[in-house]
């Protein structure tokens, strides 16, 4: 049997991570890993390089050192810790951004999980009064942030991807929603004989074009604006592509894009979708928690493979396999019903 203090101090562990939580969000807001990595700083000049308050800082930095995060040398000058140097803007597995929207977007979300239990809507609905896409709409440098986060993640999902699916059939290769075209610049680096279609939001486009003219193939990828629930989708393509744009939605939304394809696409084309598959029965904890997030900051959710055939049939196709990957994603085909 649990005792009650035993009991007491996991739950108040567990609730006093909120605490932690911010504690990472100023770090990375305030790129104080940039500012003590390479040198050392005192409080006065790490206060006075992120411009904030020295004593407020000072008390911050005893708290980050407690957690591990930075080091407080003899000399009462701080420095990133070892280990931690993903927190760093260039490192090349860098989760700042990711912190800096957990902090700014998926924190103030979940403070209303009570809100979405009571009413299924998104605490992005309660925080911010729009949902998880107008914020971000609305948010230039959060769209940013969260645009370089998602193509970091994307990155390792397309690594898992290519190392399991033989995309050389495939000529032309429409990607839906492909945020700043990692995924589509990874995918055309390796088939030279493809030409790609990326289909986004005007926001996304800079960023898009710059990733492709990075990866060396933009010649051969044409970037064209729009919103996949109000335009058509470039048609005539061999493959579309939605790379964990079905679990945003919920079945409605879903159904909308899902639609949307197969109107564009011709004869003989294929789906891909690129997805977390929950198991049927109890899924793991963070399958679990990745579900949940879906619920309080989009409004989407994670499905079984069952529940993606039944929406693929609604929406006009036939669900003809699953490949699961390295990786925590699985690969879904299905091709219209004609």
């Amino acid at each position: 049997m649990v005792s009650q203090v035993s009991s007491f101090v996991s739950i108040d562990d567990l609730i006093g991570r909120y605490v932690h939580a911010q504690l990472v969000y100023v770090a990375a807001k305030l790129g104080l890993a940039d500012l003590t990595w390479k040198q050392p700083r005192t409080i006065e000049a790490l206060a006075a390089l992120a411009d904030v308050h020295p004593e407020a800082l000072k008390r911050v930095m005893a708290s980050l050192v407690v957690l591990g995060v930075f080091e407080r040398k003899p000399d009462d000058t701080y420095q990133l810790a070892a280990g931690h140097e993903m927190l760093l803007s260039d490192h090349p597995g860098s989760i700042r951004d990711y912190v800096i929207v957990s902090g700014e977007v998926y924190y103030r979300a979940f403070a209303e999980l009570l809100f979405s239990v009571k009413t299924g809507k998104t605490g992005c609905e309660a925080a911010f009064g729009k949902s998880f896409f107008e914020h971000l709409g609305e948010q230039p440098d959060l769209f940013a942030h969260f645009n370089w986060h998602m193509s970091r993640r994307m990155r390792r999902d397309a690594e898992a991807v290519l190392t399991v699916y033989d995309f050389a059939p495939y000529a032309s290769v429409v990607d839906v929603g492909g945020g700043n075209g990692l995924f589509l610049s990874l995918l055309l680096q390796t088939y030279p004989q493809m030409q790609g279609t990326l289909f986004e939001l005007p926001s996304a486009k800079a960023q898009a074009q710059e990733c492709l003219q990075q990866a060396g193939v933009v010649d051969r990828c044409e970037v064209k604006e729009g919103d996949f629930f109000v335009d058509a989708l470039p048609a005539g393509g061999d493959l579309y592509i939605l790379s964990l744009i079905v679990h945003d939605w919920d079945d409605e939304h879903a159904l909308t894009i899902l639609r949307r394809c197969r109107q564009a696409m011709p004869a003989g084309s294929k789906l891909v979708l690129i997805e977390f598959v929950l198991p049927e029965h109890q899924p793991e904890a963070r399958v679990a928690a990745e579900d949940l997030f879906m619920l309080v900051v989009t409004g989407g959710r994670e499905r079984t493979l069952e529940q993606f055939r039944a929406l693929l049939r609604k929406a006009g196709f036939r669900l003809t396999s699953m490949i699961p990957t390295p990786g925590r994603r699985s690969i879904i085909e299905a091709i219209p019903i004609e």
